[in-house]
């Protein structure tokens, strides 16, 4: 099931899984193909508000191509890209506040990692002004687990 592609996940794309090899062409491990495209993600991808918030969430390869992407479809493309290299992956909403969070997980060795590409574009700029290193890779689940209220996992 997390490695299948979707309606928003397009993992099957050769244009994606082009792109994820490219990216990843150094990477020997699956837990080295996952840090470095989530930092490509990071470093390559804005994130935008949409104009209209009634509209639904774009596909990965769209996000691809325009190179922005809204809080929600930055881990649609990120988990693309990992099924597109055979990674099981998926997508998960956590509500804290009247608050929304969007963040992926990777099954790497038989665990859930979870990773959260949307925090590390929204904060890193703040934080690496005063040389702070931000890393939302492979998040201690318990803690991040503790900032919701509820969490889903998303039907992508």
């Amino acid at each position: 099931r997390y490695k299948i592609p979707s309606r928003l996940i397009n993992s099957d794309s050769m244009e994606l899984y082009n792109t994820a090899n490219y990216i990843t062409y150094k990477s020997s491990s699956d837990y080295a193909k996952s840090r470095t495209l989530f930092q490509w993600i990071s470093e390559n991808i804005a994130i935008v508000t949409p104009v209209d918030s009634n509209l639904p969430a774009r596909t990965s390869l769209e996000v691809l191509k325009s190179k922005t992407a809204t809080q929600e479809e930055v881990p649609i493309l990120y988990c693309a890209l990992l099924r597109s290299l055979n990674i099981p992956s998926r997508v998960m909403i956590g509500h804290f506040d009247g608050e929304v969070s969007y963040w992926t997980e990777i099954l790497l060795n038989g665990t859930w990692i979870v990773s959260n590409p949307t925090w590390e574009i929204l904060y890193r700029d703040e934080l690496t002004k005063n040389n702070a290193y931000t890393n939302y890779f492979n998040i201690y689940r318990p803690s991040h687990y503790g900032t919701f209220e509820t969490i889903n996992l998303l039907p992508y």
